[in-house]
């Protein structure tokens, strides 16, 4: 069964309106690795207009340098304005723009099923992680 595609860029200004009730918790994961090196270098794939990454600096703003990517530029265009401080790219999880090895932490969520090839997105993930790194994939 083929999932319909959303038009991120349609839907960017009124994004974050239906998600305005939401509480994100501190991901312990992410806590947990940061109590044991800092800083983490953290990437969120597919990030949107930030939520994830916002509530995560307001919970630990100085343990963790951010990067996102998102292929929608009208979703980034609303998470840079929020978070000036975070290195956003423009890219799709199949071609991810970073170094080999790059991060401690990727984190990915709501997004897998927008993946064109979910192995390449994988691979790509795998490829930019430090060797132990944790990746994190949420669906809910």
């Amino acid at each position: 069964m083929e999932i319909p595609k959303t038009n991120y860029s349609e839907i960017a200004s009124k994004y974050d309106e239906a998600r305005a009730d939401w509480k994100l918790p501190l991901d312990e994961d992410l806590a947990d690795l940061a109590r044991k090196r800092s800083p983490v270098f953290a990437l969120d794939v597919g990030c949107g207009t930030g939520n994830y990454i916002r509530a995560q600096v307001a919970h630990q703003k100085s343990l963790v340098h951010w990067s996102a990517a998102e292929p929608s530029l009208d979703m980034l265009s609303f998470a840079r304005d929020k978070l000036p401080e975070v290195s956003f790219v423009e890219c799709p999880a199949e071609h991810l723009t970073f170094s080999t090895g790059e991060f401690d932490y990727i984190y990915s969520s709501f997004s897998v099923h927008h993946f064109e090839d979910k192995a390449c997105a994988f691979d790509e993930m795998t490829r930019v992680l430090k060797p132990d790194g944790m990746i994190k994939r949420v669906n809910i």
